[in-house]
């Protein structure tokens, strides 16, 4: 790996002349004053951006991208209190432009590979919001895709570097490779799972709330664990909202449809993508001739399900956020929502929280 080229020295002494380790970005607040830190102690500190300076790594990325369709994008930075937007010219003219080879697995398990230029979030994110391992992040795209990192996850870079890419083999990338997205590169060519390679990332969270790991175990013909990220994915790209009534009051729920979930585990060969899209990634047959579900909660709680109510049923979700915020600490790690028969009694719906196993009673 290595940067694409060395920055001016005035223009490195912009970013840093302040505070080397807890510099701030400067951007807007809610009441229009600076945010402060997350975590890390450090005297009140505003760091401009500069204007494009003409430097080797800003003619590198301005010449690339000048005629691309992203040129007119922003990437928002958020935290409690204060937003930035930063504009690609912006991040151009930073010192923090990274080139280096890595690659992400897609769904089908293909290796897409290269040798990726953009701007190192680490760097990006210590210097705007001194971010700490045990901050939680949440990496947005323009088309509500989302994934959450823990500080520790972002700011480690033994196995490589969290980049901001927006060219791969020195060319802009096209839309369908999303036009900019998350990576890693390093020496060693790091791969990652493709959910977490976030393209047309478009905003960053930050929050002071340490991001904790968990998994909900499949057991069935496979036996997975399926972490929080893998979750996240699924109801990024498969989701399904659920509103549920109680007395005067409603909640949406969001999350993954449970009938995705069985391909997990109804299959000792593949799980859950198979590699022809056009097949379903679920073993259908199976749910249709009939089988039990078990979704189990850490407090010992059973719910029973049947495979043939569950079949392509959008309505019967494993949620992970309510009311577009993450689940509070006493329904964490997801929640299963069954709603209300038709006909049934009002707050008649079934809500399991602090799911922990799914286990398929396979024939």
């Amino acid at each position: 790996m290595r940067r694409c080229a060395p920055p001016s020295l005035s223009g490195f002494l912009l970013f840093l002349a302040v505070l080397p380790q807890t510099a701030v970005l400067s951007g807007s607040s809610s009441d229009g004053t600076a945010g402060a830190v997350l975590g890390r102690e450090a005297e009140e500190a505003s760091l401009v951006i500069p204007e494009p300076s003409g430097t080797a790594c800003s003619v590198i990325l301005d010449a690339a991208l000048r005629d691309s369709p992203l040129s007119p994008w922003v990437l928002m930075l958020a935290r409690p209190g204060d937003t930035l937007s930063i504009s690609l010219a912006e991040l151009a003219a930073s010192p923090f432009c990274v080139e280096g080879p890595g690659g992400f697995t897609t769904t089908t398990g293909n290796a897409i590979t290269g040798t990726w230029a953009g701007i190192s979030l680490p760097d990006l994110l210590l210097q705007w919001a001194g971010l700490e391992d045990d901050h939680s992040l949440t990496f947005a795209a323009d088309d509500g895709y989302r994934m959450a990192f823990s500080g520790r996850e972002i700011l480690d870079r033994s196995q490589g570097t969290w980049i901001l890419a927006m060219l791969r083999d020195g060319t802009p990338m096209p839309a369908a490779m999303g036009l900019v997205r998350a990576i890693k590169v390093g020496p060693s060519t790091p791969m990652v799972d493709g959910h977490l390679s976030v393209q047309r990332l478009s905003r960053i969270s930050i929050t002071g709330v340490p991001a904790q790991p968990y998994a909900i175990a499949m057991r069935g013909r496979m036996q997975i664990d399926v972490d929080r990220q893998t979750l996240q994915s699924c109801a990024s790209c498969h989701g399904a909202r659920v509103r549920v009534a109680s007395g005067t009051d409603s909640s949406e729920y969001w999350g993954v449809p449970v009938f995705r979930l069985l391909a997990f585990s109804d299959d000792s060969l593949y799980a859950p993508h198979r590699q022809d899209s056009a097949i379903r990634s679920y073993r259908q047959d199976l749910a249709i001739s009939g089988y039990s579900l078990e979704v189990g909660d850490a407090d010992g709680r059973r719910v029973r399900l049947d495979s043939r109510d569950l079949d392509g049923e959008d309505g019967v979700i494993l949620a992970l956020y309510r009311d577009g915020l993450d689940l509070e600490d006493d329904a964490t790690p997801a929640l299963l929502v069954v709603p209300k028969e038709e006909g049934a009694q009002p707050d008649s719906a079934t809500i399991l929280p602090k799911v922990r196993t799914m286990t398929l009673d396979l024939p």
